[in-house]
């Protein structure tokens, strides 16, 4: 698969390349054409722009920038947090934030409403189950002796749904500190 992803995107595969996950064992990459030379778009070169969600071999990245909630209303907060849904499945959740207490333990994790609605309940992959460390994604961290909560990756084997639009952050108490809008990027 990597091969394949590869060669296509460097456009190196030869005309005898067959992807490893052809659902027909004999399909071959198609060559480019050998009519086209020189400049000028491809034909049909509107038909390759596909969206977002369309592109197997491009991640899905939804990133938001942190705001204070209620609890987090006296800190100075910078920062930001990213989703990444990968083509394989994955789910991975970025928080970067600076600005919290020193030394303290956080939660963050999924929400499915804006911040504006104060992002709303926790994010369930499957939202018929009950809520479980396995059924939600995040977690805990704690911020350094600056305050700071740099580069903490959650990921999950499950890809998480278009009702995931938000990340909050809460205190152990939990009281809401600080919640990201997640807005997808070109």
């Amino acid at each position: 698969m990597l091969l394949t992803v590869v060669c296509i995107a460097m456009g190196a595969c030869s005309e005898d390349v067959v992807p490893p996950d052809a659902s027909d064992a004999g399909a071959t990459v198609a060559p480019e054409d050998p009519a086209r030379t020189g400049g000028g778009p491809p034909p049909n070169a509107g038909a390759h722009k596909q969206a977002e969600d369309e592109n197997p071999f491009s991640p899905r990245v939804r990133k938001g920038l942190f705001r204070a909630l209620q609890a987090g209303s006296s800190l100075d907060l910078d920062g930001a947090a990213s989703l990444i849904r990968l083509p394989d499945g994955e789910t991975l959740l970025n928080i970067d934030i600076e600005g919290l207490e020193r030394g303290s333990g956080y939660e963050g994790f999924l929400h499915t409403a804006a911040c504006a609605d104060g992002g709303g309940e926790r994010y369930l992959f499957d939202p018929s189950a009950r809520p479980s460390r396995s059924n939600q994604h995040g977690g805990r961290f704690r911020s350094d002796a600056r305050g700071e909560a740099r580069e903490v990756s959650f990921i999950r084997f499950v890809t998480a749904g278009p009702e995931a639009v938000s990340v909050v952050i809460t205190e152990a108490s939990g009281g809401r500190v600080a919640c990201a809008d997640l807005k997808a990027t070109k």
